[in-house]
């Protein structure tokens, strides 16, 4: 399964200390999900960042009615030791089960994606030497 998330498309973005709270999309299999990806503040250009990603379908997982607190507490562990904090603190579990309740509700509301508009930057005339047929391309800067 193909996986890709870009850090720099965000619908918002929250600082929590050294915790930088991205709402974001996740492309899975060419489809776009919302998704909510914590990382340590200023990580973003580190070739150490390791995002933290949870999809608005794991969202229910935080729920204090119906979410299941194993699981949860397995995805907080892991992110703990991505975000490179003391798994040892028990502070830190609560910390980031508070600031993903914090952000669930922007998670829910991220809307659909939509692919950023590109502009045409140039125009080639293509000729296909064996027929002579001409055909008009266009360049977009988002190649």
């Amino acid at each position: 399964m193909t996986r890709a998330i870009d850090l720099s498309l965000r619908h918002f973005t929250h600082t929590h200390g050294d915790i930088f709270v991205i709402g974001s999309w996740i492309s899975i299999e060419g489809r776009h999900r919302p998704c909510l990806i914590l990382i340590r503040t200023g990580d973003e250009n580190n070739e150490h960042c390791i995002p933290c990603v949870m999809t608005s379908d794991k969202a229910w997982i935080w729920s204090e009615a119906i979410g299941d607190p194993r699981q949860a507490a397995q995805m907080a562990a892991g992110f703990i030791q991505a975000l490179r904090l003391n798994e040892h603190d028990q502070r830190n579990f609560i910390r980031i089960a508070s600031i993903i309740h914090d952000h669930l509700g922007d998670l829910l509301h991220i809307p659909p994606y939509t692919a950023p508009q590109s502009e045409v930057v140039a125009e080639i005339l293509v000729t296909d030497q064996r027929t002579g047929k001409t055909r008009e391309v266009e360049i977009r800067d988002d190649v």
